[in-house]
C-alpha cells in the first residue's frame, strides 16, 4: 500500500496499525506491506488530520502482478458501524445525557425540554426541532451499562435512579420534572434532576443512511445526504432541519454508499 497525506495520517488493515504518522505537518509518502489473501474482504481504515489549509490523502496499491495504482472503486464496500448497543460497551462506560435516535444515532447534549411530538436540546444541534417519533431514549443522567440492561425491548416507561422501571406513557419534560401516566399509578410526576435516569419511549429502527458524522462531544448521526462547503458541514436530511455544522466540530465522517462520492457532497464534479 502507498499512503500519501498533506498532514498527519494513520492507515490499519484489519485493525492492524500499519502507519502511525499522527504527527507530521508536512507532506508524506509512504510504503507498507501486508500479506493479503485474493478474494476476501478485509477492512481498511484511513485517518487524516488536517490543522490548516486544504486537506488531501491518496491510497495506493500495487502487487508484484499489480502495477501502482488506486485502489479500485469497485473494490472498496461499505462498512456498517455498531449501532448504539449499551450491552456491547465496555461495563465501566457511561453513556452521557442525550437523546437515542431510532437509526442508532446519538445526540450528546443536556435536554431542555419534551413533549409528546417535540423534543429541544441545547449547544450546537439547539436549533433542532427533533421530532419525538425519531428518538428512542432520553437520557437525562449519565447511564451505566448495567441500569442501562434493565430497559427491555418493547417496554416504554421511565427508568429511575434506584433502579426501578415504571411502565408508561411518556407526557412531558422540563428542566424540573418528568410527567408520565400509566395504567397502575395514573399520572405521575419525577425530579428530573434527582429521580430520573432515562425516558424510554420506543424501540429504535435501523434506516437507510449514506453517511456517518461523529462530533467532538460524542454525538453520533447518520444522515441521508449531506453538503461540505467552507461553511462547515450541511445535513441534507428533514429530520435535521437542514442544520451546517462547523467542520471544527467533527472528528469524522464516513461514507456508507457507492451512489455519491465526497466529491460529489462537496460540489467538486
Amino acid at each position: 500500500f502507498h499512503i500519501s497525506a498533506d498532514e498527519g495520517v494513520r492507515f490499519a488493515i484489519n485493525g492492524a496499525l500499519l502507519v502511525d504518522n499522527w504527527n507530521e505537518n508536512g507532506p508524506v509518502n509512504l510504503e507498507k506491506s501486508v500479506p493479503l489473501i485474493a478474494g476476501d474482504k478485509n477492512e481498511i481504515e484511513l485517518e487524516l488530520r488536517n490543522s490548516s489549509g486544504g486537506a488531501s490523502a491518496r491510497v495506493e496499491w500495487s502487487s508484484p502482478s499489480t502495477p501502482r495504482a488506486l485502489v479500485p472503486e469497485d473494490h472498496l464496500f461499505p462498512v456498517m458501524p455498531a449501532r448504539l448497543n449499551p450491552s456491547a460497551l465496555d461495563r465501566h462506560f457511561k453513556i452521557p445525557p442525550g437523546l437515542v435516535l431510532r437509526d442508532g444515532g446519538f445526540v450528546a447534549s443536556t435536554i431542555l425540554r419534551a413533549s409528546e411530538t417535540q423534543v429541544k436540546v441545547a449547544g450546537e444541534l439547539g436549533k433542532i426541532p427533533f421530532s419525538a417519533v425519531q428518538v428512542a431514549r432520553i437520557i437525562c443522567q449519565p447511564l451505566s451499562v448495567s441500569l442501562a440492561s434493565k430497559i427491555k425491548p418493547g417496554r416504554s416507561g421511565v427508568l429511575l435512579v434506584n433502579g426501578d422501571f415504571v411502565e408508561g406513557e411518556f407526557r412531558s419534560l422540563d428542566t424540573n420534572k418528568v410527567e408520565f401516566s400509566s395504567v397502575l399509578f395514573g399520572r405521575r410526576t419525577y425530579d428530573f434532576k434527582r429521580e430520573v435516569l432515562v425516558v424510554a419511549l420506543r424501540d429504535g429502527r435501523p434506516e437507510t443512511w449514506n453517511y456517518e458524522l461523529q462530533l467532538s462531544d460524542q454525538t453520533r448521526l447518520f444522515v441521508s445526504n449531506i453538503r461540505v462547503s467552507p461553511g462547515g458541514i450541511t445535513l441534507l436530511d428533514s429530520a435535521f432541519s437542514q442544520q451546517t455544522l462547523p467542520s471544527s466540530l467533527v472528528i469524522q465522517l464516513k461514507r456508507h454508499t457507492d451512489k455519491t462520492s465526497f466529491a460529489e457532497a462537496a460540489g467538486l464534479n
